[in-house]
């Protein structure tokens, strides 16, 4: 899987091209249709190959002999191509994704920020909510199964008792699935938000 930040370059004489997405690129048709071929897979905005069927999608080709990179390292924004880092700075990579290391963005106050944020503290709530709901499940449907022994009547009840069960058991996992969904989004949303104050990045992001 390609790391964020990823792009195409193309560094030759008088010809200096960097392609990477940013959130504006999302807005645009191709933008659109680039998501819906995404999915829930939005991890994979930051690879090469979302910016390949990106400007497959636009009608664009790359220049020739353009190779693909990966900025994983941004502890140093000097090393970085200029474009990245005014990218980086405005905020216009919030939707693409996050760096591997947020302390190479972050200082101190912004990653206690990070771990603080309200929003991380819901989704970890929402993820106890959903294994309560799969443990009562579960009760239900051993209580149902032992109604079903004493007699035939009992037996039709705990049938459906546990049909609901696994039904119960069915939204808990669905629980859990947006709840872990809720979580990634919020890590990134907190992130970017943290970032997006510049008394919390490291005085070379600033």
């Amino acid at each position: 899987m390609c790391e964020f930040v990823s792009t195409r370059e193309k560094h030759e004489s008088d010809i200096h091209f960097v392609a990477f997405l940013q959130n504006s690129d999302l807005e645009t048709e191709a933008g659109k249709k680039l998501l819906a071929h995404l999915g829930t897979h939005t991890e994979d905005l930051c690879g090469h190959g979302a910016i390949c069927e990106y400007y497959e999608l636009q009608g664009w080709e790359f220049p020739t002999n353009t190779m693909q990179k990966e900025y994983t390292d941004l502890s140093n924004p000097t090393e970085l191509p200029s474009v990245i880092v005014e990218a980086i700075k405005l905020g216009n990579l919030s939707r693409i994704g996050i760096p591997s290391a947020k302390s190479d963005l972050l200082n101190k106050r912004g990653m206690d920020a990070i771990e603080a944020d309200k929003a991380r503290s819901e989704a970890y709530k929402a993820r106890s909510e959903a294994d309560k709901a799969w443990s009562e499940a579960d009760k239900a449907w051993s209580e149902a199964y032992k109604a079903w022994s004493e007699a035939d009547k009992a037996r039709s009840e705990a049938d459906k008792a546990r049909s609901e069960a696994y039904k119960a058991r069915s939204e808990a996992d669905k629980a859990w699935f947006e709840a872990d969904k809720a979580r990634s989004e919020a890590d990134k949303a907190a992130f970017w938000r943290v970032f997006s104050h510049p008394c919390y990045r490291r005085k070379c992001w600033r």
